[in-house]
């Protein structure tokens, strides 16, 4: 992790492993059992992941690519 708690760096760390998770949950089916914990986690992050995605149209795309890419590599 590079940055510190709730700096735009941080946040677009925690986003890749909590889309991360998502995926890896769906492949193994047990999707409905996590999607609260990670909207809990990522709601400390969501005026960062916000802005970034008002000033940077492809952050989202980029999030996406590595998460996939992780999930991909596990």
């Amino acid at each position: 992790m590079t940055g510190s708690f709730r700096s735009k760096s941080y946040a677009f760390e925690e986003l890749i492993v909590e889309l991360g998770v998502v995926l890896m949950c769906s492949e193994a089916r047990i999707l409905f059992q996590t999607k609260d914990n990670s909207a809990k986690y990522l709601k400390s992050c969501n005026k960062i992941v916000v802005n970034e995605l008002k000033n940077c149209n492809r952050f989202f795309l980029k999030v996406s690519t590595q998460s996939q890419e992780d999930v991909n590599y596990i």
